[in-house]
């Protein structure tokens, strides 16, 4: 009876795992779409907003009633410490509140005369949140948020870098890393991530319209650019265009009012000469 016992184990131990490694083998782990994995190339820069007394929304302090974190504008990771994002979603980062009357009411002209110096954002601190802290995006919570400074800011091209900095508490997110393309063509399906008007990782897609060299942006600046044919509105700014491949094809910058669907991202070869000029290593 014990030698039957003994072959009875010796059979069990052999089938069990044959088992578990065959139920594995038939129902595998989804692989991630599209959406999905550009997902984890994205963030979202945040900021805490309230309802004011007439009921308008309003950027907030953490501790204020009723206040909670939305994400203002987007990036994409191009290095394992640093995302891209559009200079104007930086350039304003903790201007003190005086600078930005003067600059309302003083022409620009009469600024050095009267001591107006041109704020700079670089080494400014911000907060962004990965996919990975996103909790639920109906009710609008998320694990945590994680500090970060502009690195470099480049107002002509629309384009900033921001380094995650983490300290002793805060490690920095899980994520996937964004390559840049080399190409694009008239027709070519994009793929874009964005936090459009405040809600979390909105995916759209659509085609390239047209390529425009020296496109004038909203800033008048000469820009090499992609029209873009895909719905993006505000809270996309920062956020990427992607092709078939995953590889970032462009950055939004800008929209263009009068029309559907005019959406403006600045080229990859910009993006490539602005990371190079960085010296991001990838």
């Amino acid at each position: 009876m014990k030698k039957y016992g003994r072959a009875l184990g010796i059979i069990a131990a052999v089938l069990l795992p044959s088992c578990c490694v065959f139920e594995v083998a038939r129902r595998p782990e989804p692989k991630m779409n599209m959406a999905e994995q550009l997902e984890q190339k994205t963030v979202a820069m945040v900021q805490y907003v309230a309802k004011d007394e007439d009921g308008d929304t309003v950027k907030s302090s953490p501790d204020a009633p009723g206040a909670y974190l939305v994400p203002y504008c987007t990036g994409v990771w191009v290095s394992k410490v640093v995302f891209i994002t559009a200079a104007h979603c930086v350039e304003g980062l903790n201007k003190p509140v005086e600078q930005q009357i003067l600059e309302r009411i003083v022409p620009q002209s009469d600024w050095e005369g009267i001591g107006i110096k041109k704020w700079d954002p670089v080494g400014q601190p911000l907060t962004y949140a990965a996919r990975v802290d996103i909790q639920d995006t109906e009710t609008r919570t998320i694990r945590g948020t994680h500090p970060g400074r502009v690195l470099s800011y480049d107002k002509s091209h629309d384009l900033a870098l921001v380094l995650a900095t983490p300290n002793t508490t805060d490690a920095i997110p899980t994520h996937g890393v964004a390559s840049v393309a080399t190409s694009a063509r008239v027709g070519q399906e994009v793929h874009i991530i964005g936090h459009t008007i405040g809600l979390w990782y909105s995916y759209t897609h659509g085609w390239v319209a047209q390529i425009r060299p020296n496109a004038l942006n909203a800033c008048e600046e000469p820009v090499n650019a992609l029209q873009i044919s895909a719905p993006v509105f505000y809270g996309n700014s920062g956020g990427g265009a992607f092709n078939e491949d995953g590889e970032l094809v462009g950055v939004m910058s800008w929209i263009r009012k009068g029309g559907p669907n005019l959406g403006f991202f600045i080229k990859y070869d910009e993006v490539n000469r602005f990371l190079q000029h960085a010296r991001i290593t990838r």
